[in-house]
């Protein structure tokens, strides 16, 4: 809950973007079974708060974050508050981390493969939580450049949506 209340302040949000030690920690506890999921949700609401400041590229302190991410978007069972929770915290994490285009961009696309199809099926799903964090996702990762535009138009199923 430190952490969490910390990263509302600017200027240390900016400084827990670049540790690299926090982003690897964080990532081993958000995806641990046996951690709480308050305080999973905690860390991931740091990691919300601090996004916007963070690099996830290869090689740089965060690149961990977008890793987590990615593994949080997996299929869950409908009423399984767990799942559905990682989910949308996984999702809000990369709708902020796709608002620093010039950061982030390359290493998004990169992602799309798995990204997207995951994204893009709960559009239409019952739990709004998940809808409105993937939406609010595929929205920010549609401000990026032509190419990626592209491949969000041909990822498959989402024109039913």
């Amino acid at each position: 809950n430190v952490l969490r209340n910390l990263s509302f302040i600017e200027k240390n949000a900016a400084l827990f973007a670049e540790s690299m030690n926090l982003h690897e920690m964080v990532g081993r506890l958000v995806l641990c079974p046996k951690v709480a999921l308050e305080i999973k949700n905690n860390l991931t609401d740091m990691w919300i708060n601090s996004a916007s400041y963070m690099n996830v590229s290869e090689g740089y302190p965060a690149e961990k974050v977008l890793v987590t991410a990615v593994s949080c978007l997996d299929p869950f069972l409908p009423g399984q508050e767990y799942f559905v929770s990682r989910f949308a915290k996984g999702a809000d994490i990369l709708a902020r981390l796709a608002t620093n285009i010039d950061k982030n961009e390359g290493a998004i696309t990169a992602c799309f493969d798995v990204l997207l199809p995951r994204l893009i099926d709960v559009l239409g799903g019952q739990q709004r939580r998940v809808a409105a964090a993937a939406l609010s996702a595929v929205c920010n990762v549609s401000m990026f450049d032509w190419p990626a535009r592209g491949k969000l138009a041909r990822t498959p199923r989402g024109i039913d949506r």
